[in-house]
Order: structure tokens, then sequence, then C-alpha cells
């Protein structure tokens, strides 16, 4: 869950019940549980990348997997804990260098996710439009880096495959499309 005022995330929450751990923040510092979270810009993460890739309304061609399979291997390791919001607040804490989800993201799932990653400064790319009603930071495709420089040389790729997804049913009626 997340507070949004004026289109602007301010706080928000992702609780991991497995690990019984809950990731939170306020729009200057983020914590999960009592301890507070280092900064992107102090540390890189671990090497890896979160996603639940391809997403079943990705409709790529031979070459196209070819690219997200090099885009997943050039973060190292590929893993998915859980829901996306949990997958960016892990990139938030550190214990992964990125995380992307292509057309199968809803705002309203991940926004505590993005308030923990913007409160830690990582680098979050909405790959797709925002749905009406929505800041901009909304959208149903995204890529949280800890990196900014990953993030630019990352995010054109992503958003080229996007280009042959197709906008899941649930979401369509949510985006101007």
């Amino acid at each position: 869950m997340a507070a949004e005022v004026e289109g602007v995330i301010v706080a928000g929450a992702v609780h991991d019940p497995l690990r019984r751990e809950t990731f939170w923040a306020s729009d200057d510092q983020a914590w999960v549980d009592d301890s507070v979270l280092a900064s992107a810009a102090e540390d890189p993460g671990r090497p890896g990348v979160l996603t639940s890739q391809p997403f079943q309304g990705l409709r790529s061609t031979g070459a196209e997997l070819e690219e997200l399979v090099e885009i997943c291997r050039s973060f190292g390791i590929v893993r998915n804990p859980g829901s996306f919001a949990l997958q960016v607040a892990h990139v938030a804490a550190g214990r992964a260098s990125g995380a992307f989800e292509l057309t199968g993201a809803a705002p309203w799932d991940i926004a505590g996710g993005i308030a923990v990653a913007q409160a830690t400064g990582c680098t979050h790319l909405r790959l797709g439009q925002a749905p009406p009603g929505f800041g901009d930071w909304a959208s149903h495709s995204y890529l949280i880096t800890r990196d900014p420089a990953r993030a630019a040389e990352i995010g054109p790729r992503l958003a080229r495959l996007m280009a042959h997804g197709e906008v899941p049913e649930v979401f369509a009626k949510f985006m101007a499309i």
C-alpha cells in the first residue's frame, strides 16, 4: 500500500508474510522492520534481477526471447521472491540490483514497493503509460535498478520488447490505448 499526494507517492509499505518482515518508507527514508535501508548510491546491492518474465501477454519472436534472456543474464542471477511489490522492495533493500515487469503489474499492487525504492534512491523507469487517475510513477510495466546507468542501458531494450506485447485484458480498461 502507499499514499499518493498530488500524483506523487509520499509513503508506502510492503509486507512479506513468509519472511515476516515489513518494508516501509516515508518520502526520504526506508526501513525493513526497524533497520534503515542503505541508499542505492552507497550500496550497489547484490547481483541479480527479480522478475516473473516472460509474462504470458508478451508475444515474442525467437530473437526477442533471446534478447530477454541476455538482459536477464546481464544481471547474473534471476529470481522471483513473490509479488512485484516484494521484488521492488528487495531491490530497495539491496538484495538484488534490479527488477522488471513487462505488461503485468497493476499500479495499485506495487505502489508500496515504489515508495520504498524511491526512498532509497533507486532508479524507477515507467516503461508504459500511466493509467488515468494515477501520477507519473504509475504504469503496468516497470524497471527498477540501484544503478541509473544500468537503467538507461536496459530500459530502452525492455521497451522495444514490450512493443510486441499485449496489455492484459484485466489492465486494458485502465489504460488509454
